[in-house]
């Protein structure tokens, strides 16, 4: 049983139930650095385990860091320039492969890099900003 499939069965409060979601997140991208070594591990037939994990705190450092400056100034940018429901849906669709396409292009994780920066963003957006107007937007 899944991390975020514990909220459907047991009642929680919504920021644990999100704070779930996200590490599983991060587990799922963790996963998929873990598994490109394997890969390469298995081609060239030799796995050097120090390289390795100089490369997995690379990719892990990077990708963060890489995802959760755009997702700053995402939300800055929500916050100083008057936007719309139609720029905030543009923005909300570039911004992620912003993200995947600068992480990399610096060799770190892509994956991470999104999740970061869009839980980064989500965390931070509170009730002021594009998150307020999207909910409100979309019930209608």
């Amino acid at each position: 049983m899944s991390a975020g499939a514990i909220p459907k069965f047991v009642k929680v409060p919504r920021s644990i139930s999100t704070l779930l979601e996200g590490e599983s997140l991060f587990n799922d991208a963790s996963s998929l650095i873990i598994f490109r070594f394997a890969m390469v591990a298995v081609a060239t037939g030799q796995f050097i385990w120090q390289h390795a994990a100089l490369s997995f705190g690379w990719m892990l450092i990077g990708g963060i860091g890489i995802g959760v400056v755009p997702g700053f100034i995402f939300l800055k940018v929500h916050r100083i320039f008057p936007t719309n429901v139609n720029m905030d849906t543009i923005l909300t669709l570039v911004v992620p492969y912003i993200m995947y396409i600068a992480a990399e292009e610096v060799h770190t994780s892509g994956v991470l890099s999104v999740v970061s920066g869009g839980g980064g963003y989500f965390y931070r957006c509170g009730g002021t900003s594009f998150c307020g107007r999207q909910r409100s937007a979309y019930r209608a």
